[in-house]
């Protein structure tokens, strides 16, 4: 096996959960621009991202799993600075999305 460093194609973003999906990665509650959106990063070949706007609220560090061709996305976290300090806000629900046929 051999590692190569490949191109930074995500933009300014980090952290997040990867999946495959549909014949896809997809890489759900990425911080970008030290910001966390309702969206994920997807890509069909590891060049070329797009972002996909979700209904669920901004989120990093989410469990994602793909079973039975659909992907399913749980808790997470995102932060607010209050009167000079971080307070967490933590997620417990649960979001899927299934395959559309083509």
């Amino acid at each position: 096996m051999h590692w190569d460093k490949v191109p930074d194609r995500t933009g300014p973003a980090w952290g997040g959960t990867p999946v495959v999906f549909d014949d896809q990665l997809w890489l759900v509650g990425a911080n970008r621009n030290s910001t966390f959106a309702p969206a994920s990063l997807v890509t069909a070949d590891g060049a070329t991202w797009r972002e996909e706007q979700a209904p669920w609220s901004p989120r990093g560090a989410p469990a994602v799993w793909v079973f039975h061709d659909t992907l399913y996305m749980t808790g997470g976290k995102y932060s607010v600075v209050e009167h000079g300090t971080p307070r967490f806000i933590y997620r417990n629900d649960v979001w899927q999305l299934t395959k559309v046929s083509r």
